[in-house]
């Protein structure tokens, strides 16, 4: 017996979206990555420098807060995306779902009907040759009559054989 594979398949566009959203996160990604090895080489360098490492720290945690923000809106954006790609494929499966029953049932009837009149058709054939079986007995029977009575007449009368 075949194993039921789980793995979901998704259009092509949805990929797509995904493969977006993907960029998105992995951009985000490198941005924290690129804030964090700032913050830490900040860190290094503050002992010596003028900046205040709560005046960091707060920049960091602003661009943090953008960053998150950011990344929110933009999934967002693409879920709302997708979900109208598969709302409206969706729709233009259960129309064309509709479209085929509809022809599957116009069909179907069409079948009974073909099939009503093949029935009705074999019942003509059976009773036309019952009626042509019926003919030809009678025409054997008129020609052994004719020929009975023609043999009879001739027996009787010789004088018809001279036409």
């Amino acid at each position: 017996m075949k194993a039921h594979s789980t793995k979901k398949t998704y259009p092509n566009s949805e990929v797509k979206d995904l493969q977006q959203v993907l960029e998105v996160v992995n951009s985000c990604n490198k941005r924290i990555d690129n804030l964090e090895t700032i913050t830490a080489n900040l860190d290094k360098n503050l002992t010596n420098s003028v900046f205040d490492c709560k005046v960091v720290n707060n920049m960091v945690c602003e661009l943090k807060s953008e960053l998150f923000t950011s990344i929110d809106s933009k999934l967002k954006r693409q879920l709302s995306v997708m979900r109208e790609d598969q709302n409206s494929f969706k729709n233009e499966m259960e129309e064309k779902l509709k479209k085929a029953e509809t022809e599957v049932k116009r069909l179907q009837g069409r079948v009974g009907s073909l099939v009503e009149e093949k029935t009705n058709l074999l019942k003509r054939i059976k009773s036309l040759e019952i009626d042509n079986k019926t003919f030809k007995d009678e025409v054997s029977s008129l020609n052994t009559a004719i020929k009975v009575n023609y043999n009879d007449d001739i027996n009787t009368n010789p004088t018809l054989i001279q036409c």
